[in-house]
């Protein structure tokens, strides 16, 4: 997530009272207090080394949304077919 920061700074300036949705892969302290001190409040699974989270049950469901929107738009859009050509 660090990333997106570096890139563009001003990304997450001015969005007090905003929701970020993320999975496990976001889980840090450093980017969590990070997104705190702008406003930005992260919701994500819980870790099963962490107590429960606000918003995790619920997040479920849109993840596995996100996730089926994901997998239509590879096969609607062809982006996990190779196009490589045999000699």
């Amino acid at each position: 997530m660090m990333i997106y920061w570096k890139s563009d700074p001003g990304l997450l300036v001015g969005r007090h009272n905003q929701v970020l949705i993320a999975d496990k892969g976001y889980a840090s302290v450093e980017s969590e207090t990070r997104l705190a001190g702008l406003g930005v409040e992260l919701i994500r699974p819980t870790r099963k080394d962490e107590k429960p989270r606000r918003g995790a049950r619920q997040l479920r469901s849109v993840l596995q949304i996100i996730e089926s929107i994901n997998a239509t738009l590879k096969i609607k859009l062809s982006l996990e077919q190779h196009q490589g050509h045999s000699p």
